[in-house]
């Protein structure tokens, strides 16, 4: 095994969880031009004038608690549902690619081409998500505070906020690891051009 891509996969597999798990629970998935509302997966800020006319921020799960029913867009609980099945998959690939090093030697191959599906698989399915969440641009929800003019990818007067970009980066590092879990084991003269005489 080659312990330097196996090193280099193993901390990129936990950063795209981490970071796509701390992506599920931000609001700034889009955010109102004036910076008065955000909206994410699960969150969402509503910005409420006080009396000397300051704007504060409060920030809260859609419907006050955390459902999947409580997501205001059918596209945004799909896009949840499929991310944080992602993200999951993701999770538990870090826990068999460790544990890949404790166990028999008959069961590696088939522990390895798990590994290897469920990444696929989980990159496949964020990549759906995120595609998908804009979808949901077009739900009363949203046309209530980004304009009437809002629908399918487009966002009227909100934009696309950091959350959202730190989400396709995270996915986008997410291809890599499946191509790192199938190098893995290729030894570094195998990298190495032969000279012939």
């Amino acid at each position: 095994m080659n312990k330097l891509v196996y090193s280099i996969w193993i901390l990129l597999t936990i950063a795209i969880t981490i970071l796509t798990i701390f992506c599920i629970f931000n609001p700034a998935w889009y955010i109102h031009n004036n910076h008065i509302h955000s909206f994410g997966l699960t969150v969402f800020c509503e910005g409420l004038s006080t009396e000397d006319q300051q704007i504060q921020s409060r920030c809260q799960t859609y419907g006050g608690t955390f459902g999947l029913a409580n997501i205001p867009s059918g596209a945004w609980q799909a896009s949840f549902l499929l991310i944080s099945t992602g993200a999951f998959s993701f999770g538990v690939t870090v826990i068999l690619g460790i544990l890949i090093n404790c166990i028999r030697e008959r069961y590696v191959y088939s522990i390895s081409s798990l590994v290897l599906y469920l990444q696929t698989s989980a990159v496949l399915l964020m990549i759906s998500a995120l595609v998908t969440f804009p979808v949901g641009l077009s739900s009363h929800y949203f046309r209530y505070y980004c304009g009437d003019s809002a629908s399918v990818f487009y966002s009227a007067n909100c934009s696309m906020g950091w959350s959202y970009m730190l989400a396709i980066m995270s996915v986008s590092l997410s291809i890599f690891c499946p191509v790192l879990w199938c190098f893995k084991e290729m030894k570094w003269n195998e990298f190495q051009f032969k000279e012939y005489v």
